[in-house]
């Protein structure tokens, strides 16, 4: 049995346009991802570890008294950055997530050249030699 079927630019294009809008959801939503790991950490955990390392090292006393108020100082930080830090990074996140990347770009510009090859008229030839049951 032999299948003849032609593929044209224009079926080219479509299917470059799908598998361009599943490679920039899948890396804006990387992005996302990326981009509130790095504002966590650059808004919570550097500005908890500096005062933190200061009061330890800094500090002549070191009694237990000293670590207590240096735990509550890091619990009542942690729970007000938390509520401030939701906040910016879901204003960011939204903002970030629209914008077209030099990336995007980038995919849209390679996958169609990528297709080209498959743009004309192919023949599948299927016969008894060619089955994958035995």
């Amino acid at each position: 049995m032999e299948l003849k079927f032609s593929i044209t630019q224009e079926q080219l294009i479509t299917i470059a346009k799908k598998i361009n809008s599943e490679r920039m959801a899948k890396n804006a939503r990387l992005a996302i991802l990326l981009h509130a790991f790095i504002v966590r950490a650059l808004l919570l955990w550097i500005p908890l570890l500096s005062p933190l390392i200061l009061f330890y090292f800094f500090l002549e006393i070191h009694t237990p008294e000293t670590y207590i108020a240096i735990a509550i100082f890091a619990i009542a930080y942690l729970i007000v950055w938390t509520f401030l830090l939701k906040n910016i990074a879901e204003n960011q996140a939204s903002k970030f997530a629209v914008k077209i990347t030099t990336l995007d770009r980038t995919i849209e510009n390679t996958t169609l050249p990528r297709l080209a090859s498959l743009e004309g008229s192919h023949t599948v030839t299927a016969g008894p030699e060619h089955t994958l049951l035995n």
